[in-house]
């Protein structure tokens, strides 16, 4: 993602955060290159930077090293406090991977200053633009046009491109298999407006999806490596699902009591994502940012709830280990 100017003191103050951290805990002193400080931000007009709204970054979640005793052995991990609203229950996030703890401990406090941006903000309007990171695109051979991808902006990975996402344009039918008659890109794979402890990753996230279909690009995405041609071949399984006495399963989600938070077509891993939102805006007071907003709720923000972190990480291990109903409550698609 870039360093939108409406949050970009709020940034740059996490980052020295962030740099104070990595040098308390390892003794490094991290070079400002990493956080690229001094790179351009990226503008949205007609509005004021909130640094003057009043947030502030809380100096409630510092980083630290803990160490305990199993097995007769002594075993240190990293990590942060994080307490509910009356500070009488309290746990430890922690990793055994230090850099694992920074990156989560970096990507709360994210979170928490993007939640200041408000909604009527349209994030891929301010990106930047398809030409600035494909230099080239063809397909079956001929130069794709203009009308041919839908930009969206990713909270993790910024700004990203769909081809064909709607599938009905005859341009993008498969006429025959092989590399020449396929997607041909070439791409540009900058890093110096990009925030590194959100991505580690340099290079290109791709993922392939079906029509109409909302890309979890941190799920299901892989990687390519910048510097060389990568070539994909793909092969499509179709699975259909029976449904009825062979275990359930939906045609197209009308029947899943789960109020869906993605205007695409019905996938499992929408339906979860609606579900746990649905879920923490009831029981945290507020919606976790990765994720859209049921109408009239908001986004996370400790100087608002304080607690909220206690209320989702507990939530979502829950979610995780299976212990919330929503895979109950969300099948997966018949085909």
């Amino acid at each position: 993602p870039g360093r939108f100017e409406l949050v970009s003191e709020h940034l740059e103050q996490l980052d020295r955060m962030a740099e104070e951290s990595i040098t308390f805990l390892y003794g490094i002193n991290t070079s400002a290159r990493l956080f690229h400080m001094k790179d351009r931000n990226v503008h949205v007009r007609g509005l004021s930077n909130l640094s003057r709204s009043g947030f502030k970054l809380s100096q409630n979640f510092s980083l630290l090293r803990m160490s305990d005793l199993r097995s007769g052995k002594k075993h240190s991990s990293v990590g942060f406090r994080l307490c509910n609203s009356t500070g009488g229950n309290c746990f430890y996030k922690t990793y055994s991977s230090g850099m694992d703890a920074i990156l989560e401990w970096y990507r709360f406090h994210y979170m928490n200053i993007m939640s200041q941006l408000p909604v009527i903000v349209d994030i891929s309007e301010h990106e930047e633009h398809i030409e600035d990171m494909v230099y080239s695109c063809q397909y079956d051979g001929e130069p794709c046009r203009p009308s041919d991808y839908v930009h969206f902006h990713h909270p993790v990975f910024g700004s990203c491109y769909t081809f064909n996402s709607k599938g009905t344009d005859p341009f993008w039918t498969a006429t025959k298999p092989g590399i020449p008659y396929g997607l041909s890109l070439i791409l540009r794979a900058e890093q110096k407006d990009h925030i590194p402890l959100l991505s580690t990753v340099a290079g290109v996230k791709v993922m392939i999806h079906n029509h109409n279909q909302t890309p979890f690009l941190e799920h299901e995405g892989f990687d390519i490596r910048p510097g060389i041609a990568t070539t994909i071949g793909i092969q499509q399984d179709e699975v259909n699902r029976l449904g009825g006495n062979y275990g359930r399963c939906t045609s197209h989600g009308d029947d899943v009591e789960v109020e869906l938070l993605y205007n695409n077509s019905y996938t499992l891993q929408a339906c979860l994502h609606s579900c746990f939102q649905h879920i923490m805006v009831q029981e945290c007071g507020c919606g976790y940012y990765y994720y859209p907003l049921p109408a009239g709720a908001q986004y996370c923000d400790y100087n608002k709830q304080p607690a909220w972190g206690h209320c989702f990480y507990q939530l979502y291990n829950r979610l995780r280990n299976h212990h919330l109903n929503c895979f109950e409550q969300c099948p997966k698609p018949c085909r």
